[in-house]
């Protein structure tokens, strides 16, 4: 209204509908009776490039938000790859190391099934371990951010992109993503314990047993 100086007519009406089929029919069938009521336009007037969807009109926030989302799923990709090799390379080290103790529990008469369970067992113990205190010391630290957050106004004062921004970063609460990377660090942990286990079986007993 002010920005067209229209002098207290309206330059734009807002109709929500929901975003389904019966939604969209409701804005075909009753949009166009409220926008003419509006304008006091006439009954066969043309407005179909006069109705725009929010989608539309949102184009650029949309594709900002969408090259967000792909920016923080690159980062979490990266810190999941870095958080596998890691657990890899402790879990394929403590079983290597275990040569000579696999052997003995062959040579002691245990099955290959069983030594291979207690390991996996044992490896899924410490992610479960590892993931809880992960997941509990990820929420003590995003309290902070949900609560208080970190303000930015000293570098956003003079940062322009385009529409209304807040100068405070906080988080939020992803209950999905907490449960998918303690998810995450069990599966990796019992994968990474279950091949070079499975390679250690494999071998003779008195090849296990001649490993210092």
């Amino acid at each position: 209204d002010e920005a067209v100086v229209a002098e207290g007519g309206a330059s734009l009406v807002a109709v929500r509908v929901p975003e389904t089929a019966r939604g969209k029919k409701l804005l075909e069938d009753k949009a166009s009776v409220i926008v003419r009521e509006h304008f006091g336009l006439a009954e066969d007037a043309d407005l179909s490039e006069n109705l725009v969807g929010w989608r539309e009109l949102a184009r650029s926030f949309l594709a900002l938000a969408a090259a967000k989302r792909g920016g923080s799923s690159v980062i979490l990709m990266l810190i999941a790859l870095i958080a596998a090799v890691g657990i890899s390379n402790t879990m394929m080290m403590s079983v290597m190391e275990r040569k000579r103790e696999i052997g003995m529990m062959r040579a002691m008469g245990m099955e290959r099934k069983q030594i291979m369970g207690s390991f996996l067992l044992e490896a899924f113990g410490i992610g479960l371990v590892g993931a809880v205190a992960g997941v509990l010391l990820g929420v003590i630290a995003n309290i902070f951010l949900v609560i208080w957050g970190i303000d930015f106004g000293f570098f956003m004062r003079d940062y322009d992109v385009g529409y209304r921004i807040a100068s405070v970063f906080r988080g939020v609460w992803n209950f999905p993503m907490i449960i998918g990377g303690a998810l995450f660090t069990m599966v990796i942990t019992a994968v990474f314990a279950y091949f070079p286990a499975r390679k250690s079986l494999k071998q003779e007993i008195p090849e296990t047993l001649r490993v210092e």
